[in-house]
């Protein structure tokens, strides 16, 4: 939160709906708690949104940028007016915290930053892997015998 270099105000924190609502309650359930119980200067919206139905997880599912978002929420709290902070654990693509953003804002919210544990990674294929390695091995060998 002091990276954000965010003035002190009351920021209400929105967490990023999830693929379903027990992964919601388990993923952001201690950081509702630490909010209520140490941050005096912000307020949680755990309970804002309602997770309606199942869908498959954003960040494992296949087709990356091509994939439609499916939203699987409802923001049902009183954001309107409200500055918020959006958390998710894993920015991805950032489709889905765009769509929320917009969600927000259409029910009086403003988004003033968001905040990500972790960045997913696309691991190369096998074969890049092994061109590089191998490649960085021939050119120490030439180097070696140049000498």
């Amino acid at each position: 939160m002091n990276a954000l270099q965010l003035k002190k105000r009351p920021y209400h924190i929105m967490f990023m709906p999830c693929s379903n609502w027990i992964k919601y309650g388990q993923r952001f359930k201690r950081l509702d708690w630490y909010i209520g119980k140490h941050r005096q200067d912000l307020t949680s919206g755990l309970y804002d949104v309602d997770i309606c139905d199942a869908r498959e997880s954003l960040h494992e599912a296949k087709g990356g940028e091509k994939r439609i978002l499916e939203r699987n929420y409802l923001i049902t709290g009183k954001i309107k007016g409200k500055e918020i902070i959006i958390i998710d654990d894993v920015l991805t693509t950032g489709q889905s915290v765009v769509d929320y953003k917009e969600e927000i804002e259409r029910c009086g919210g403003k988004v003033v930053a968001a905040i990500f544990y972790g960045k997913t990674l696309s691991m190369p294929s096998m074969l890049l892997v092994q061109i590089h390695v191998w490649g960085n091995h021939i050119a120490h060998i030439i180097e070696r015998m140049t000498k």
